[in-house]
């Protein structure tokens, strides 16, 4: 293994691999200090020396039960022989006795009375020591949610209860105001929720959230380091551009707007063997409100006479679009014009004609963008739209400089507006009530810059690591599948000259390995095209990964991956897998230790090629655009043009300028940026098909570029993208790097044994990464629940036993977790249509920090047991407090860094 250069740039790891020049940092708004406040330590030392002492009472109550069974049949006298025996019976159930050990002098041995006592004095201490923990309970109770109450008054938290939740901010208003001995029960029960939001702003950080800062980091080549303040950040705000696009295409679909509209045929359209086919794209809000227009419906129609009159008509007009008035004008000799305008009507409603007036998804100012175009449609029902979107615009405004309070009533009237506005163009909301109607990017002014000397080695671990993912990846299986497909119908040498001529190959194979796209499904592409020897390979490497790295994990230390590990697999990796493009998006944490000896926790290991930087490029300034382009071209330097496949489809969470100088434009979606800042589009139909032998694949190739490599740069769930983009993605990328390796010995389970057995798997480590934290599986069965008229403190006490009896740390993050396929709510994702896929609630599988020393979390732990059924994952908290290395004012933050690492394509 190469030592990696002493420019940050580039990490030599066998292979070269390049570093992001920037990073991204993303800190919580909260201290983890404050959390911390919420513990009960008075409690928690007696918890623990009642733990301490019952485990010493564990060890001695047997062998002191066996003395006193011996001693038995020794005594003549029959009374205090069945004393003796009660006093047996009441220390074995764990009761104290009502005889007193010297009673039995000169009967039984002093040191066996001695004994007796000795367990005496140890139960009695428990009792008393119990009777002391509830005492100091009730008050640390009380002491908590002081603390807890303090905390949510914090202006910045209140700024973003506010606009992701108004119902709560109004309760938290009550909670807040009312003293805490004055409180209801009911008032109370806003704790949960409370407890929720508070905890993710402290303990994690959320990549779209108003709680987190954010920023954009650099190296530093001089080993310094310079934090960015938290105390200062700049608001950025934007109306979300899903709500806005839903209401232009309610407008564009009025009757009195229609004739005011020019239309061309639908970009998608296509006559083949008399029919005529595209794809329809329809809104979806209640199953996907984050994107507009995703959902698809391939459709087919007889190429009727009356079809083929007015798409010709349409056709042959300059510009491919004409007027709805025109169209009437032209088509007046074929019936009466009600009836022709009510069959346009139709063609409208089928898609089959589509208005030219359009938002594009880079829309910098969609406000604006949408007002610009009012103003060609002078209606009644336009003025109105006009006047209450002016209005919006206004309100905007003044909420950025608005006080917490005032933002709540602004966005009620913002809220209220689009209520009006979808009630204008005869709309129904989505359900959800708007939310989260605006939103707030909580920047950080001056960049982060880290010691580069420092994460070298880091960078060098997590290089290797990255050379290992071709055993995981999916999607290199897929490529050398669809590889295998062409060339038995072209050959190696063939050419596909049209792009379109291998869809349904594209997607078949892409559904063939749909389940396997799932982190959780390790084991679903194992028994997939082993008859393609690249995947055959794969595969084989991939078992024998699992067999090392299970055995590993059941000898319960700590799992360290050396570097001949590492090299006894990579080496095998056929060199055409090696070829191709690589780059994941790590999500780490950085610990400091005392000792000096770093670490570096991964979160995820995503794709990459900067996915996951687009989300806040548009904050960036100076020249890190421009470096981050060039390192982007650097990873298809030699291998064929890059060209983005972009698209936000609504969702505005990555609004910024083009990364690539190419864009690929798909015949049934719009450009992606307006025309004075977009790239060179290459469209979808001038393509062709090529097999490129070095690296496996099947290549687009453009008859002016060549040959060209494609991605995805936004940072919707794949689920969620029109069909076409996200096979096209799977082609020219890779998959994120699944670190779940604890499923190689869940997949040997049996399902009892998962509905069971708690699993404890010790931390996986390579060099200084930690690849993998402790973790725990715990079924259903053995996950403990509150009872009936149970206390605070009884739970409280039980948990206490509960989670130190399983070898739990007292700060973990918890998630739920499917134990069996027939618990598994993603099912339906593998056995029923994709337009199912998105009724699984993802929120419901977030991780919950959870401190067992809180009252106030073990409340909500006990709570958010009884609303699932399902068994719970949870992981120890990496780095833990004393470990986080952003520090400011002497209170630390959590803070999560996105670090990019690539590797060129060819040079395998």
């Amino acid at each position: 293994m190469n030592e990696m250069t002493t420019d940050t740039a580039s990490v030599r790891a066998g292979v070269e691999t390049k570093l992001a020049p920037n990073f991204m940092l993303r800190v919580a708004g909260i201290s983890i200090q404050s959390l911390l406040e919420w513990q009960a330590p008075q409690t928690m030392d007696c918890l623990y020396r009642i733990t301490e002492q019952t485990n010493w009472l564990s060890r001695h109550t047997q062998p002191l039960v066996d003395r006193i069974e011996a001693a038995v049949p020794k005594l003549v006298d029959d009374a205090v022989r069945n004393q003796l025996i009660k006093y047996k019976r009441d220390i074995f159930n764990s009761r104290f006795p009502k005889k007193r050990p010297p009673e039995f002098a000169g009967h039984i041995p002093d040191d066996l009375i001695a004994e007796m006592q000795a367990w005496e004095v140890v139960y009695q201490s428990n009792r008393d020591l119990e009777q002391e923990a509830q005492s100091h309970y009730e008050g640390e109770l009380h002491q908590s949610r002081l603390k807890m109450q303090e905390l949510a008054k914090d202006p910045y938290f209140l700024n973003g209860v506010v606009q992701t939740s108004q119902e709560l901010y109004t309760k938290l208003q009550k909670y807040i105001e009312t003293p805490i001995e004055e409180q209801s029960a009911r008032l109370r029960k806003v704790e949960y929720n409370l407890s929720t939001v508070l905890t993710r702003t402290g303990a994690k950080t959320s990549p779209f959230s108003s709680f987190t800062l954010v920023g954009l980091g650099e190296w530093d080549q001089d080993g310094k380091q310079s934090l960015a303040s938290v105390g200062h950040y700049s608001s950025r705000l934007r109306i979300n551009h899903t709500y806005v696009l839903r209401l232009f295409d309610g407008l564009l679909n009025r009757p009195e707007i229609r004739p005011l509209l020019t239309y061309r045929t639908n970009r998608s359209s296509m006559v083949s063997n008399g029919q005529f086919r595209m794809m329809r794209r329809t809104d979806n809000p209640k199953r996907r409100p984050r994107v507009f227009r995703t959902s698809e419906a391939h459709v087919s129609l007889n190429y009727n006479p009356s079809i083929q009159t007015v798409l010709d008509k349409v056709k042959s007009a300059p510009g491919e679009r004409l007027s709805f008035a025109d169209l009437l004008q032209d088509l007046s000799g074929f019936g009466k014009q009600e009836e022709i305008a009510k069959f346009l009507g139709q063609l409208i409603d089928l898609q089959i004609l589509e208005p030219a007036a359009e938002i594009l998804d880079q829309t910098p100012d969609i406000l604006a963008e949408v007002l610009g175009w009012l103003e060609q449609w002078p209606t009644e029902i336009t003025d109105r739209v006009a006047n209450d979107l002016h209005t919006v615009q206004a309100l905007i405004t003044t909420f950025e400089t608005a006080g917490v309070e005032e933002r709540k009533e602004l966005l009620s009237q913002l809220t209220a507006l689009f209520e009006g506005l979808y009630a204008t163009v005869g709309l129904e909301p989505d359900g959800t009530r708007f939310a989260m109607l605006l939103y707030e990017d909580a920047i950080m002014p001056e960049p982060t810059r880290l010691p580069a000397d420092e994460w070298q080695a880091m960078a060098q671990d997590l290089a290797r690591l990255q050379e290992l993912s071709p055993l995981f990846d999916v999607k290199y299986r897929l490529q050398s599948r669809l590889a295998q497909v062409f060339r038995e119908q072209y050959g190696e040498d063939g050419v596909c000259t049209r792009a379109s001529d291998m869809i349904q190959a594209l997607v078949t194979v892409n559904q063939e390995f749909f389940r396997a796209m799932v982190p959780e499904e390790l084991h679903a592409d194992l028994k997939l095209a082993n008859d393609v020897e690249n995947i055959r390979i794969l595969n084989e490497l991939k078992l024998e990964f699992g067999r090392l790295i299970t055995e590993r994990l059941l000898s319960g230390e700590e799992v360290v991956l050396s570097d001949a590990d590492v090299e006894s697999f990579t080496s095998r990796i056929p060199k055409s897998i090696r070829n191709r493009p690589m780059a994941h998006d790590f999500f780490v944490q950085w610990e400091k230790r005392a000792d000096g000896q770093n670490l570096l926790v991964l979160n995820q290991a995503y794709h990459g090629f900067l996915t996951f930087f687009t989300r806040f490029l548009e904050y960036a300034e100076g020249n890190e655009v421009q470096e981050l382009r060039a390192y982007l071209e650097s990873l298809f330097e030699g291998t064929g043009a890059f060209a983005e496949v972009s698209g936000v489809y609504g969702f505005n969470a990555n609004l910024r300028e083009p990364l690539a100088q190419r864009e690929l434009v798909f015949p049934d979606l719009p450009q992606t940026w307006p025309s004075e800042a977009a790239p060179e589009s290459l469209r979808w139909s001038d393509l062709s098909w090529v097999y490129d032998k070095q690296t496996d694949r099947v290549m687009l190739h453009h008859p002016e570029t060549g040959p060209l490599q494609t991605a995805f740069l936004g940072t919707l769930i794949p689920l969620m993208l029109p069909s076409l983009v996200r096979m096209v993605t799977n082609l020219f990328t890779n998959s994120l790097l699944p670190l779940n390796f604890h499923s190689f010995h869940e997949h040997t389970l049996t399902d009892e044994q998962r509905l069971q057995e708690v699993r404890r798997y010790p931390r996986v480590r390579l060099g200084q990464v930690v690849v993998s934290r402790q973790k725990w599986m715990v079924p259903r069965s053995r996950l403990i629940e509150r009872e009936k008229k149970e206390s605070d403190y009884e739970f409280f006490s039980r948990v206490h036993k509960w989670r130190t009896k399983l070898g739990l740390p007292s700060r973990v993050f918890i998630r739920f977790m499917p134990m069996t396929d027939e618990e598994n709510p993603f099912a339906q994702m593998f056995e029923g249509k994709e337009a199912e896929q998105t009724e699984v609630n993802f929120t419901n599988f977030k991780p919950q920090y959870i401190d067992f020393e809180s009252p106030l979390l073990v409340r909500l732990f006990g709570k958010i047991i009884v609303d699932t059924k399902l068994g719970m994952k949870i992981e120890e908290m990496l780095p833990d407090a004393e470990g986080m290395f952003f520090n400011e004012q002497g209170r630390t933050h959590v803070t999560e860094l996105t670090v990019e690492l690539g590797k060129p394509g060819g040079r395998g």
